[in-house]
């Protein structure tokens, strides 16, 4: 029997197009939680998501990864399931959290994705 209740148990998934942060995002949340001592490093390949040799020669996540946390403070007693997707379209849909780099605008790559979570009145 899991030591978490039901109800206390999140699953996230980081959905946004390639090269918007989704494994550095995932990198930090995991930090700040303490499951990791410091962040990894999509460049140097040191991230805990990116751990394939192709997705460490490449730069990018290549599948989805699963990284797991208990947070502290006032969400303590909880489990996060934290999934980092690739920024490929094959991850179209109904993500519950969507995350865009958008300093100059929305990307056309993120329009469409936005634009299916909120007609599957997916959480936000």
């Amino acid at each position: 029997m899991s030591k978490h209740p039901t109800e206390h148990i999140r699953t996230i998934a980081l959905v946004g197009q390639s090269g918007s942060g989704k494994t550095t995002l995932a990198e930090a949340l995991l930090v700040r939680a303490g499951a990791i001592p410091a962040p990894g490093s999509v460049e140097r390949g040191t991230t805990v998501c990116d751990y394939q040799p192709l997705e460490k020669s490449v730069g990018h996540s290549l599948k989805m990864a699963v990284a797991s946390f208990e947070p502290q403070g006032a969400n303590a007693g909880h489990r996060i399931h934290l999934f980092d997707t690739p920024g490929f379209p094959d991850f179209l849909g109904r993500g519950r959290f969507r995350h865009a780099q958008c300093r100059v605008g929305v990307p056309a790559q993120t329009r469409r994705p936005i634009t299916l979570t909120l007609k599957c009145r997916a959480s936000r």
